[in-house]
């Protein structure tokens, strides 16, 4: 249908017709004569479109019949929406559809300056190869297409757009070619226009993954994940901390500090109360499922955030709910928010989950904070509150003037490991206890407190979690699965391997029946001495096993066990047939932390005895700048395995080569190691 086609109450269609449905208007900027007249032309369309003949008394005001129809048109048009316009084509001044040039290009006004305007869209209209290049052109630049630059660039669009106009045959003597600047500010709008009509295709590629993100939310439309009930939606994310920490490594010129970037926390956030429910913190380069279990126990209430590490043990003492009342000392939620991070997805974070908690999951895609927005803006308050104050920083971008050399601060503070724990759970308790508008004048943990007992007459009932069955493994543990090994000829008993040594028990050590079948494991992540053993098919009770030689002595986690394996197979510690390797491991680090303590006063340095009495270099403990207390300065998983000795059969969850921080070390043999 042509566009010169009349439209009137006969012919249009219905829904275009239904002014009921059609967006009100303001008249408020109006004049009186203005306001007037957009009254009665509502009036004469509305009758109009009922079929009601037209009143004659509307002529002495200007409105006759031809005016009421013109209106009508106006009205029932479509805007770039393909909507109808409605009662805002009755305002004045309102233009509808962009004007178009069809008058000759021909210069005029004061020094032939004017007279050009609309000369692109008369190009473009005349020349449909141009438009279509042109397009073509913004298209493959926004996309980032092959052959195409990486973002739309109006001076690179600008020059495309001469070569197009060269290559349709536009002479010379015809614009663009005629002016001084050849159409480039005429270019630059068309550029933007095109960014504006176009800004959801291509917010990401022409402004990075946050502004995509960003441009997800405030667009008026409420998300289906609605919170009606305490305890309803709990979102779950990571996050880097935005500052930089220091540990002491000894080394033969005294005790040499080292920046330390990797300090993660895993945080569990309750959606209705806004209330941070627990937190793991990782010093890895990424987070396991072991973290998220652990952040995940700590929010149901299951016990206090720890962070376990070679020479430091310590809960923490940050503001939560299980500290309100025994109701949250095991309470679960309804719906567990995640994004697709491979840590998330694993078998023991999902079912595990479900099966304890009783919630379900639901998954996002990574680096879209809008999916998780609640989490991710206790980020930022953390960040603004108490991580972006401190002189380790990062900021926010490298340019950020609050970054000045945080790697040389952290070095110069010499803050240790506990005291950058203890200020995690010290910018958290302060945000738990905020009072702000965002909770109605009180703090998150005060409306919780509130609710808890009862004081406002809501009456919440918080889904408080069942006693956990005794063959279920809890949220401290993991679930491994191993093959039991042995042989009855040689007389070797049935055992398994786990994170490279054995274990066995007295009724595995009877039963030779299961060598050579698969077994499953209940592991508590910070004890691994002794593990209890199922049938991986119809999960009966088999034995509680316990580590073999002097593994069995001394109490040790998970992450230590790898840690300390690790540096036995790059030979940086030494451990005797019978010897305890976590005994030996913390007398090698007091030897070296003594050594280093002793070297790093004033006027002495460390001798080369110290080469030959230490077997490991490791972290000293020293008076904190932080605290002025004593405490060790650091993590010490220091070096990574051998990609050989990550290779065993009954090794279920496998240590990535980049898994802990990189330091250098100085060995007994006097040569540094890179943990290779």
């Amino acid at each position: 249908m042509s566009d010169t086609f009349r439209w009137t109450r006969a012919n249009t269609p219905v829904e275009r017709v239904s002014y009921e449905s059609w967006a009100d208007i303001s008249l408020d900027g109006l004049d009186e004569l203005a306001s007037a007249r957009v009254n009665l032309l509502t009036k004469a369309v509305k009758a109009y479109i009922d079929g009601e003949p037209h009143d004659p008394s509307l002529e002495q005001f200007g409105v006759y019949r031809a005016t009421v129809l013109r209106a009508f048109r106006r009205c029932t048009g479509l805007d770039s929406f393909g909507r109808a316009v409605g009662w805002q084509g009755l305002l004045p001044h309102r233009r509808l559809s962009t004007p178009e040039r069809h008058a000759p290009l021909v210069r005029s006004g004061r020094m032939a300056q004017g007279g050009l305007t609309g000369a692109l869209g008369s190009v473009l209209s005349r020349y449909p190869a141009v438009r279509a290049g042109l397009d073509d052109f913004l298209i493959g630049c926004a996309m980032r297409k092959v052959g195409y630059e990486a973002a739309i660039c109006a001076a690179s669009v600008h020059g495309k757009f001469l070569e197009l106009c060269k290559d349709a045959g536009i002479p010379g003597s015809s614009w663009p070619f005629t002016t001084k600047y050849q159409g480039r500010e005429s270019i630059r709008r068309y550029c933007n226009k095109f960014i504006n009509e176009n800004y959801d295709q291509i917010v990401s590629t022409q402004y990075g993954s946050k502004a995509r993100a960003r441009a997800n939310t405030s667009t008026g439309h409420q998300g289906r994940l609605a919170c009606t009930r305490p305890f309803d939606i709990v979102e779950l994310d990571e996050h880097k901390c935005g500052f930089i920490g220091a540990i002491g490594v000894p080394s033969p010129e005294g005790l040499r500090w080292l920046p330390m970037e990797r300090i993660t926390i895993v945080l569990v956030v309750e959606r209705f109360f806004k209330v941070v429910l627990g937190y793991a913190v990782v010093l890895r380069r990424e987070a396991n499922s072991g973290d998220v279990l652990d952040a995940l126990n700590a929010a149901v209430g299951g016990g206090a955030p720890s962070c376990d590490v070679d020479g430091l043990s310590r809960s923490s003492v940050a503001k939560l709910p299980r500290e309100l009342s025994e109701t949250f000392e095991w309470c679960g939620f309804d719906a567990l928010l995640l994004d697709n991070a491979l840590a998330h997805l694993s078998h023991d974070v999902i079912e595990r989950a479900k099966k304890i908690v009783g919630c379900d999951v639901n998954f996002g895609p990574k680096a879209r904070f809008e999916r998780r927005s609640l989490v991710e803006n206790v980020f930022g308050q953390l960040e603004k509150r108490g991580f972006r104050r401190i002189p380790l920083t990062t900021g926010v971008s490298p340019v950020d003037p609050q970054r000045q050399s945080p790697e040389k601060a952290a070095g110069q503070a010499r803050i240790p490991l506990e005291g950058l724990l203890r200020f995690v759970d010290d910018v958290i308790s302060e945000y738990n206890t905020h009072q702000g508008k965002s909770n109605y004048g009180d703090s998150p943990m005060g409306r919780l407190e509130a609710g808890c007992d009862d004081q406002d007459g809501m009456g919440f009932m918080f889904p408080v979690l069942p006693p956990l069955p005794a063959h279920l493994a809890g949220l401290n543990e993991s679930v491994y699965s191993v093959s039991v090994r042995g042989n009855k000829k040689t007389g070797r008993r049935p055992y398994f391997t786990f994170k490279k040594e054995s274990y066995t028990g007295f009724e595995l050590s009877k039963n030779f029946d299961l060598i050579g079948k698969r077994v499953r494991l209940h592991v508590v992540r910070k004890d691994i001495r002794s593990i209890e053993v199922f049938d991986y098919y119809s999960g009966r009770f088999i034995d509680t096993c316990k580590v073999m030689g002097g593994w069995a002595k001394h109490e040790h986690s998970l992450d230590a066990r790898s840690h300390i394996n690790s540096l036995i197979a790059s030979g940086q510690l030494r451990v005797e047939y019978g010897e305890s390797a976590v005994a030996k491991f913390n007398e090698v680090v007091l030897i070296a932390c003594e050594t280093a303590t002793k070297a790093s006063k004033p006027g002495k340095r460390l001798l080369s005895t110290f080469a030959a009495t230490s077997e490991l270099a490791g972290t000293a403990p020293r008076k904190s700048a932080f605290s002025g207390e004593l405490g060790l300065e650091g993590d010490l998983k220091a070096s990574r395995p051998r990609e050989d000795e990550l290779v065993e059969s009954d090794d279920v969850e496998r240590m990535a080569p980049d898994e802990y921080l990189d330091y250098k070390f100085t060995s007994v043999l006097g040569f540094e190691n890179d943990g290779d």
